[in-house]
């Protein structure tokens, strides 16, 4: 009889998992030829299989606890990028721009309403739900595009932080109005504010002192299956426990991200937990897609799109306003508000714990709803584009275009530039030679990870797939002097290779294998030369660079000989990616906001700190300069950091929080 009642229940919910999938699959497949974000898709997936598509769900409530599941994973991941350090020096972002923000839009759609005849209370409530923007789909969307590091979208995050603080309150506030609280609303507030300080705190206390020798235990066992276990481990303890206290799961999942952000080990739980992540992510994205009532969407679709419209301008208008206020330029303060105009998930909560108390009629949440979605179905394209609508809006940048998110044919290399394809350990190599012997090149790299953190060190690299021939074409491939290919798979490195000579027949080509097995193939492909990878490949492939572009044959021997001379120093670190790889030694590039600890301070006061660390250079207005050559640090300046991850990551919080 208990097998019967498991059946009946895990029956239905597993075949609308199956057909969630399948549905999805169809329709993410079908952006990629229509060159339309995937996105896209999940959210048309939904409106299919929904209940005003053609109804195909009904384990509803199941599919939803998955998909929160999905949000949980996406704030873990953000949580291992902001460490307690970074979010002490983002406090201006955080709790200046956020609560500025929340209350002035709040304020503004609240004041239509309460002319409408709402109750002050429920014009609040829907009007705060309308103020918070989409924590999960604006993440994801910066991760993918690689614009999360940059200025824009550390700001965005700030922000998108204190929304979710202020969700809780939100929600605190619907059983008030309802007369449901026994408890007065100021008391509430006040103790669940005492709770999640708490919280916070023990959770932070147990990243410093407690997960460290856990996962130094695990790592020693080398087990993926435990290391996997212990960190979803701590993203499930971490949400119930926030979940526990009356506040967000998702809220939960980015402490617990920030416990282990300080530690050696989140690259390779960040590379664990993704697969898990970007699953259960797009399943959140349908179960979005669900809510859109499609009958309500063909009768009012004019009253819809424009109401939608008018809350993003609205909302963009407010957040670059906040952000020129608090004193970030103009392009910032505008890319952040393209950035977070849309409504998001928070409002169907709040939307929906109000209808359940009769705060609101079913007529007005759907068309709320409706209303919100059309701005989160719009997000991907914006977020993706809002370094081309700025440009737009304000005139092309005078300097360089920031390095996040942009578009690998908005500049191209310069004729007669050595293109590197693959930026991992060899591309760098590669390039830190060539900048050495002032040889323009260009990188060109599918990590957006790596990406965003070359170029905030000040190497010339874009992001795009070197196998299709429309971004070769578009950096530069068809005048380049040269090209490198440092791409480790064999199979993506052989279709980038024909890509290069559909666009270029007789172009020199070096190739870096891992072994000797595919120089064969890679000679028939066309490859000029093939180049074994060791650590001393790197030189010998310098040589040949060197040798097809005509330099004398004793300066390249000079070259050469200094590295070695210095025990290879120059080649030393590595630009680590999202790859979880570990490396005896990196490169971090750290940029230093206007609260950091570092800024003010010379280079003495930094030297009495850096122990087992090397700084690099300290990237100012596009400039690199040496540490004793750059006075105080500045607001916006990088610093170089190079040494071991668990240096380099102590030396990046001395930074950042002293």
């Amino acid at each position: 009889m208990a097998h019967e009642g498991a059946h009946g229940v895990a029956g239905p919910f597993f075949s609308d998992l199956l057909l969630i999938f399948l549905v999805a699959l169809v329709a993410v497949a079908a952006c990629r030829p229509l060159r339309l974000p995937g996105t896209l898709g999940y959210f048309v997936a939904g409106a299919i299989l929904g209940p005003t598509g053609f109804a195909l769900v009904d384990s509803r409530e199941n599919i939803d606890r998955v998909a929160e599941f999905g949000v949980v994973l996406l704030l873990f991941t953000l949580g291992l990028e902001f460490s307690l350090p970074r979010l002490l020096a983002m406090r201006r972002a955080v709790f200046g721009m956020g609560t500025v923000q929340v209350v002035a839009s709040t304020a503004l759609f609240a004041g239509p309403l309460l002319w409408w005849g709402l109750d002050v209370g429920l014009a609040v409530v829907i009007g705060g739900g309308l103020a918070l923007s989409s924590t999960a789909l604006v993440s994801r969307e910066l991760t993918l595009t690689g614009q999360l590091r940059g200025r824009h979208g550390q700001q965005a995050i700030g922000i998108l932080l204190f929304q979710d603080l202020a969700a809780v309150f939100f929600l605190i506030l619907v059983p008030a109005l309802a007369g449901a609280s026994g408890e007065g609303l100021g008391t509430t507030v006040a103790l669940l504010s005492a709770k999640g300080v708490a919280l916070f705190a023990g959770l932070m206390l147990a990243g410093r002192w407690l997960l460290p020798p856990l996962f130094h235990e695990i790592a020693r066992s080398r087990s993926e299956e435990l290391f996997v276990l212990a960190a979803l481990a701590v993203v499930l303890g971490a949400a119930w426990l926030t979940q526990a206290m009356e506040m967000s799961m998702a809220l939960g999942g980015f402490v617990g991200g920030m416990m282990l952000g300080e530690s050696r080990y989140r690259h390779q739980v960040e590379a664990d937990i993704r697969p898990f992540r970007d699953v259960l992510l797009g399943v959140f994205l349908v179960s979005v897609g669900m809510m859109l009532d499609l009958s309500l969407l063909v009768s009012f679709w004019p009253r819809v799109l424009g109401f939608g419209l008018i809350l993003m301008v609205a909302k963009l208008a407010i957040i670059t306003a906040v952000g020129l206020a608090f004193g970030e330029p103009r392009r910032t303060a505008l890319r952040t508000g393209i950035v977070l105009a849309q409504g998001g998930e928070f409002a169907f909560a709040l939307l929906a714990l109000a209808a359940s108390y009769e705060l609101v009629s079913p007529d007005v949440q759907a068309f709320m709803v409706a209303v919100t979605l059309v701005s989160m179905v719009l997000t991907p394209a914006l977020v993706r584009r809002s370094g081309w609508l700025t440009d737009r809006l304000l005139g092309p940048a005078p300097a360089p275009p920031a390095p996040a998110g942009t578009a690998p044919g908005e500049a191209p290399a310069a004729p007669g530039s050595v293109l590197l394809l693959g930026f991992g350990r060899v591309g760098q190599m590669v390039g830190r030679m060539l900048e050495e012997a002032q040889v323009p090149f260009l990188a060109l790299d599918a990590d957006p990870n790596r990406v965003n953190d070359a170029a905030l060190a000040g190497l010339p690299i874009r992001f795009g797939d070197a196998r299709r021939a429309e971004i070769l074409r578009a950096v530069g491939a068809a005048d380049a002097r040269l090209v490198v290919l440092a791409i480790d798979d064999r199979d993506a490195a052989l279709r980038a290779l024909e890509a290069v000579r559909e666009l270029r027949p007789t172009a020199p080509v070096l190739v870096r294998t891992r072994d000797d097995r595919d120089i064969d193939a890679f000679l028939d492909a066309g490859a000029t030369e093939v180049v074994p990878e060791t650590f001393d490949a790197s030189l010998m492939l310098l040589g040949h660079v060197m040798t097809l572009l005509r330099r004398p044959r004793g300066e390249v021997e000079r070259l050469i000989a200094r590295v070695r001379a210095d025990r290879y120093g120059l080649l030393h670190g590595v630009i680590a990616g999202e790859s979880g790889q570990q490396y005896a030694e990196i490169v971090q590039p750290v940029l230093l906001p206007g609260g950091a600890w570092a800024v003010g301070r010379g280079p003495e006061e930094l030297a009495e700190s850096l122990d087992d660390v090397t700084v690099r250079g300290v990237r100012r207005r596009s400039r690199t300069l040496r540490l004793e050559d750059v006075g105080r640090l500045q607001e916006g300046d990088i610093v170089l950091l190079l040494g071991a991850p668990p240096a380099v990551e102590r030396m990046e919080a001395k930074l950042l929080s002293g």
